[in-house]
């Protein structure tokens, strides 16, 4: 291995003197990487709470939404009208007004939203715990 030659900016840097650290300067430093530490933990819990309610939302619309199918005033006559294809391009009006009347569609809302809200909070805790183990 060769040694280059000390040109001006090496030579200054040599001329520099090492400078001691502040008093507290670590302590400091601990003490914003603890409370760093601490906001992410408590932000991944609240994540976590977010998601199991959000879970048992979706778990509860998808129960609602199979009992009304079961047992509801969907009757399976009106699915195979309502999933006509022909229908849809004649009527697309009344075609909406149908599945409005029959469709449980405050319990889909409920259920489309919940799902949303568990890939969102989840995908955040997974987020956060790669960021934590230096993933990403």
């Amino acid at each position: 291995m060769t040694r280059e030659p000390m040109d001006d900016l090496d030579r200054l840097y040599a001329r520099l003197a090492p400078v001691e650290l502040p008093a507290g300067f670590v302590a400091e430093v601990m003490a914003q990487v603890r409370r760093q530490q601490t906001r992410q933990q408590l932000l991944a819990w609240c994540w976590l709470v977010v998601d199991f309610l959000a879970a048992l939302v979706l778990i509860w619309s998808a129960f609602v939404i199979g009992r009304l199918l079961a047992v509801g005033t969907f009757d399976p006559g009106a699915a195979s009208v309502l999933l006509d294809p022909e229908l849809m391009l004649a009527a697309p009006d009344l075609w909406v007004l149908a599945v409005v009347e029959l469709a449980p569609i405050v319990a889909v809302l409920t259920l489309v939203a919940a799902a949303g809200l568990v890939a969102v909070a989840t995908r955040s805790l997974l987020a956060g715990m790669s960021r934590r183990v230096g993933l990403a």
